[in-house]
C-alpha cells in the first residue's frame, strides 16, 4: 500500500456494473443522500453503456454528493487509483453468495477501508469481517456510520487507511500454490 493525501473523499468503484439486480448500490445512494457533504465525491470508472442508470440513480435518491462518472481505465492504472481512494467500493447483493471479484482482492492489496454493498450475507462478508478490511453493509445506518469514521479518519490525516489482517493467503501467489496443491492431490 501506499499514502497517498488527497483534497477530496472519494469512494470509488473500478470496474464493470451489471446492474442494481447484482449489484445493488441503493444503501450506498440512500447513505450518502442523508450526510450531504460535498468534500465526498462517489467516482466511477466503469463501463460506458451504464453512465445514465447510475446517473438515473442518483437523480432517484436526490444525490447531492458529486458524482464523477469515468469509462473504464486500463489494469494498470487501478493500483494508484485505489491508493488515492478514501473508501474502495465493492457492489453485491445478498443473492451472489460465493462471488468474490478480483477488484475485492486489489482493495485489500492497497490497505483502503473496504465497502461492500450490499452484503453477500456469505464469504466475501466473512472475509471482509475476518480480514478487518471494511463493512459488508446490510443497512443505510451502517453505511453512514461507516463513511463518516473514515472521513474522520481523513480529516485528520489527509488519507485513510486499514491495517487488513491475514492479507498474505490471499496473494496471488498463495492461490497458485493453493491451486497446485488440489491439483496435486487430484493426480496422486
Amino acid at each position: 500500500h501506499q499514502i497517498i493525501k488527497s483534497n477530496y473523499f472519494d469512494i470509488i468503484y473500478t470496474g464493470k456494473w451489471y446492474g442494481t439486480t447484482l449489484q445493488d448500490p441503493t444503501l450506498l445512494f440512500k447513505a450518502l443522500a442523508e450526510i450531504n457533504n460535498p468534500q465526498i465525491r462517489l467516482v466511477w470508472y466503469t463501463n460506458t453503456d451504464v453512465h445514465t442508470q447510475i446517473n438515473n440513480l442518483a437523480k432517484l435518491y436526490k444525490l447531492t454528493t458529486p458524482l464523477i462518472i469515468n469509462n473504464y481505465v486500463p489494469n494498470n492504472e487501478i493500483p494508484n487509483l485505489l491508493n488515492q481512494s478514501s473508501i474502495i467500493l465493492v457492489l453485491t447483493n445478498k443473492n451472489n453468495r460465493g462471488i468474490m471479484t478480483t477488484k475485492f482482492f486489489e482493495a485489500l492489496g492497497v490497505e483502503k477501508p473496504i465497502l461492500c454493498v450490499h452484503s453477500d450475507e456469505g464469504c466475501l462478508a466473512q472475509v471482509i469481517q475476518e480480514t478487518k478490511s471494511g463493512l459488508a453493509a446490510t443497512n443505510v445506518e451502517e453505511v453512514k456510520e461507516f463513511i463518516l469514521h473514515y472521513y474522520n479518519q481523513w480529516q485528520k490525516q489527509g488519507y485513510t487507511h486499514v491495517c487488513v489482517k491475514n492479507k498474505e493467503q490471499f496473494t496471488r501467489q498463495n492461490q497458485a500454490l493453493q491451486f497446485e496443491n488440489i491439483f496435486n492431490s487430484i493426480i496422486k
